[in-house]
């Protein structure tokens, strides 16, 4: 009876222990895309999620309706070293386009406690034709990453920019 009472004990605090070790879920790498200045029944705003298994698509449109595309996806390496690396980056602005789709690339570094970290890589506000540029060499990288898993996301001027 003791034993039992012992083994039902400790397996309930492990399970307890495992619980209150909460695990970050989110996305690692995200775009996000709006229309520029168009007709609205064509206005529509994407985001790409890039998470450690998979990649996900969801696309708004003006009438209500929205898409959400899953696809399997194994992303490895030090995707959370590159993150650091870019954070460091120098963040310039420059006189971007106007009147084109907004463009924001970005990453979320995961600290130790499962919060997040939000790291720039680029942002194109066509709405103010602002344009910032993270110009650490992981900040692209990790930008030609994300555009290469979200091809079919609306496209900035960022590609040709730098």
């Amino acid at each position: 009876m003791m034993k039992a009472m012992f083994v039902s004990a400790l397996l309930g605090s492990l399970a307890l222990s495992t619980m209150a070790q909460a695990r970050y879920i989110g996305p690692i790498l995200v775009k996000e895309t709006k229309t520029g200045f168009v007709l609205p029944e064509f206005a529509k705003a994407e985001k790409c999620e890039i998470f450690a298994d998979r990649v996900v698509l969801t696309t708004k449109f003006a009438s209500g309706l929205q898409s959400v595309t899953t696809s399997s996806n194994s992303l490895q390496g030090d995707v959370q070293g590159l993150l650091q690396k870019a954070s460091k980056g120098t963040q310039v602005k420059v006189a971007g386009h106007a009147d084109g789709s907004s463009v924001r690339h970005f990453g979320n570094i995961i600290n130790s406690n499962d919060s997040v970290s939000y790291v720039g890589l680029t942002y194109e506000n066509s709405a103010t034709g602002e344009f910032i540029i993270n110009q650490s060499v992981e900040a692209r990288t990790l930008r030609f990453v994300i555009d290469t898993l979200c091809p079919n996301t609306l496209q900035s001027s960022a590609s040709s920019a730098d």
